[in-house]
């Protein structure tokens, strides 16, 4: 097999990751929407909190090791058995032990008894969730991504029927939480059975020494991975230490809202990046250098209209979404719209110093935006509120691009980002005002369509993107066999 035809199973296996990925956010965020129509700004603030909790308990339990599994099992792929069985059951009981100690704080916390019985119910998935994600780093290692694409696709349809089954019987936001967990034992058993029939067979052989030398090298990882739980959602951690669950459902309606650009990024980017990592790889700086202009120039293209529009329509995008009730959320979501642009450029920067092999510093600026990000987190928060954890959250990734471009511009790389956005930022500093001067004149999806034609006019009047530049962009990804 040549080494375009490699890179051509990278990029379809890329793409079908991408897009089990795209249908589980999806799916989540669509019943964030359900959930605060029909149980209002306090269901949405328990749902969201307990929803955080998983992925914290999750996310530390797994180590680190979706990294570690694909990297290890690529280079020898016999050795699946073992890897996945140890690793399996370092999990299992560590999610045990964050369980038990969820289970022993919760009570402290001042929690009211919606929001504590959530808790207490969704961790119970913690354990089905991590093994689920080491099974997706065997299945990615394997080039087998196909069963995660197919079995995400249908638990989501699953997770969500179930969940529109109890807000329609009115069961609260409870059986909301017990349906994830279920469901995540299910998948997990799926991916079992998919494992052993279609990947590896599992064999339980125990080796001590083994799993000795498994923690030592997985060291690295387990700390980002615990730095990665704790930096997840931290607002939402001290929003239930602080406020109520209401107030907790006005940040996580204006949080969903934003978090849905972030799909398209991710999955741009989750395309990009082999082709990134193949040019870094054989010092192809050209070829480097043109993926990463036009990734930059086309995702803020299309991202710095949609910052601009959220920040004038904040109001109407809530009132559609939401229904009546949330007004509360229209000053921390016009404050991370700033998040769109920015997580474009996220999305870029980590890819390209993890490409060139520089994930120490990833790790190391992940480690001080963290604790800024906590610590002016619960500043801001106890004293503004709402809006002081949209402050904090747009400020952390304002934070983190910053120490991002500065590793990545020590070996001369200059990225240029503000000759490539000088235009793109004009035409949506046009479209925005005028999106203001008829938001309140026309019904939204008019002045949708308006501020659509002035961008794209703006554009073309200032040259910001040409015909040239598509042309190019779609040569670099042709790949001939």
């Amino acid at each position: 097999m040549n080494q375009y035809s490699i890179f051509k199973g990278i990029l379809k296996n890329t793409a079908a990751l991408g897009a089990a990925r795209v249908v589980e956010r999806s799916s989540t965020v669509l019943l964030s929407f359900f959930v605060a129509r029909s149980l209002g700004a306090a269901g949405l603030g328990i749902y969201s909190a307990a929803m955080v909790f998983f992925g914290l308990i999750s996310v530390a339990a797994e180590m680190g090791s979706t990294s570690y599994l694909v990297r290890e099992i690529a280079k020898d792929r016999s050795r699946t058995s073992p890897y996945v069985i140890h690793l399996g059951l370092m999990t299992i009981v560590i999610s045990l032990l964050a369980i038990g100690i969820s289970w022993l704080v919760v009570p402290h916390l001042g929690y009211s008894p919606a929001l504590a019985a959530s808790v207490y119910v969704v961790i119970l998935g913690a354990i089905p969730g991590t093994l689920k994600t080491i099974q997706e780093a065997v299945f990615i290692a394997h080039q087998r991504v196909e069963f995660i694409t197919y079995s995400t696709a249908i638990s989501a349809i699953v997770y969500v029927s179930l969940a529109l089954y109890c807000l329609r019987r009115g069961y609260g936001v409870v059986s909301l939480v017990a349906s994830f967990a279920i469901v995540q034992y299910v998948v997990a058993l799926v991916y079992f059975l998919f494992l052993n029939r279609f990947v590896a067979r599992l064999r339980c052989k125990l080796s001590l020494q083994f799993a000795l030398q498994m923690i030592r090298e997985i060291k690295v990882f387990a700390a980002s991975s615990l730095i990665a739980a704790v930096a997840a959602r931290p607002e939402i951690i001290i929003l239930t230490l602080f406020k109520n669950d209401a107030q907790i459902g006005f940040y996580s309606a204006a949080l969903r809202i934003v978090d849905v650009w972030q799909l398209v990024p991710q999955t741009y980017m989750t395309n990009v990046y082999p082709v990134l990592s193949h040019a870094e790889h054989i010092a192809d700086r050209n070829t480097s250098r043109i993926v990463l202009e036009k990734s930059i120039k086309y995702l803020l293209a299309i991202s710095l209209p949609l910052t601009a529009g959220v920040i004038v329509a904040a109001r109407p995008i809530l009132t559609i979404v939401y229904g009546a009730g949330f007004e509360a959320s229209v000053q921390p979501l016009r404050m991370m719209a700033w998040c769109v642009a920015l997580s474009s450029l996220t999305s870029v920067l980590w890819r390209l110093l993890a490409a060139r092999n520089q994930q120490h510093l990833l790790l190391r600026a992940q480690v001080w935006v963290t604790v800024a990000r906590v610590a002016g987190g619960y500043g801001f928060i106890s004293w503004l509120g709402v809006v002081g954890a949209a402050i904090s959250t747009t400020l952390s990734m304002l934070v983190q691009n910053l120490f991002m471009e500065y590793y990545v511009r020590r070996d001369g790389t200059r990225l240029g980002v503000v000759r490539l956005s000088w235009r793109l930022c004009i035409a949506a500093l046009g479209m925005g005002l005028m999106a203001g001067l008829v938001v309140n004149r026309f019904s939204f999806w008019m002045v949708v369509l308006v501020a659509m034609t002035c961008y794209g006019g703006l554009m073309v009047l200032l040259r910001a993107v040409s015909f040239e530049e598509v042309a190019s962009l779609r040569k670099i990804w042709q790949v001939d066999t």
